[in-house]
């Protein structure tokens, strides 16, 4: 049975560890994998997104994913395999089970004209503690929600060893012969995989001094991505909202969600500019339909990209509604959106 690693040196708050591995195989090799995590992860092969996970399990058994590499990402020789973990202490984030350390467990195999070898997590991976990038509790809203970033020291990553955690052994289901549980029993991802679409530029509304806002065609769960370049010192503040609000009795009111009257606010990301080229994608997905951008008067700050990739689950639609009544037919496709964008773990 494979076992788990983690680093040597660990951050005493919520932070992201970025795990590699090169493997050397054909353009047209076909890689299989097994992963999870603790207490997040995202999987990256040569920079492009295979899986994400674990989907929620419990404090006693771990899920994990199976995903094949799409063959698009791989390339004669060389390719990295990325694993990031973002581990998350318990005070700041209530849903997700950890343990208490960040760790590791990848299995698979690597098929190629070489022939099929196998390929597992272990001490000759590589390790990079993000110490740039403070987690956040959102303001104002349930534990539930995942913390947001305060990227201090943008590309502050140092390396650790690695280490092996501890080893699992699926054939027992988790139980070891002293009748105890492995710290994490490993169980079959039992729901499908979500998967990023493609890009889609935001629309770019209202521009001014120190600050610029952006509008999706809806209100969306998505990954956005950021690319820009500032005076070094300042700060972007990345503000994420599903309606523009208006004060009413002293009291932050909705009215329509696409009205283009009120103000944005909601959780937000913060980066500090370092007067290079920079990009910013939240490891969580954000639900928004507008995104303002805020930085100090003053600032000359260019914006080479501000997109997003919707983010999903591969729901099937079998049936449909359709009516003399075009304020109904609206309704069935509001309906559906907001279906998609509430059914995440």
């Amino acid at each position: 049975m494979k076992p788990w690693i983690t680093p040597k040196n660990v951050l005493d708050r919520s932070a992201m560890y970025y795990f590699s591995k090169t493997v050397t195989c054909d353009a047209n090799a076909r890689i299989d994998l097994t992963v999870s995590a603790d207490t997040r992860y995202k999987l990256t092969v040569n920079g492009g997104f295979v899986c994400d996970g674990p989907c929620a399990g419990d404090h006693h058994y771990w899920k994990y994913e199976q995903a094949t590499v799409p063959a698009e990402l791989l390339r004669d020789g060389e390719n990295e395999i990325c694993v990031t973990v973002f581990h998350s202490k318990a005070s700041e984030f209530h849903p997700a089970a950890r343990k208490e350390r960040p760790a590791l467990w990848l299995e698979g195999t690597v098929t190629d004209s070489n022939g099929k070898r196998a390929l597992c997590a272990d001490e000759s991976w590589t390790c990079l503690v993000d110490h740039g990038t403070v987690f956040v509790p959102a303001q104002g809203v349930h534990s539930s929600m995942p913390p947001m970033h305060d990227v201090v020291s943008d590309g502050d990553l140092r390396p650790t060893e690695i280490q092996i955690y501890e080893i699992n052994h699926l054939e027992r289901k988790g139980s070891t012969p002293y009748g105890l549980l492995d710290e994490h029993c490993l169980e079959p991802r039992p729901i499908p995989l979500l998967k990023p679409d493609a890009p889609t530029v935001l629309n770019c509304t209202v521009r001014g001094e120190g600050f610029c806002e952006f509008e999706a065609d809806a209100y969306t769960t998505a990954f956005p991505t950021v690319a820009f370049c500032g005076n070094a010192g300042g700060k972007l503040k990345i503000t994420y909202s599903e309606s523009r609000f208006h004060d009413v009795d002293g009291k932050k009111v909705k009215k329509m969600r696409d009205g283009s009257e009120g103000y944005i606010t909601g959780v937000f990301d913060t980066v500090t500019l370092n007067g290079k080229k920079q990009s910013f994608t939240p490891f969580w997905y954000r639900a928004f339909r507008y995104i303002r951008l805020e930085y100090p008067a003053g600032t000359e700050i260019m914006l080479d990209e501000c997109v997003y990739r919707p983010y999903f689950y591969p729901l099937i639609e079998e049936g449909g509604f359709e009516c003399s009544s075009a304020v109904r037919n609206q309704m069935w496709k509001i309906s559906v959106n907001t279906l998609l964008c509430c059914t995440h773990e």
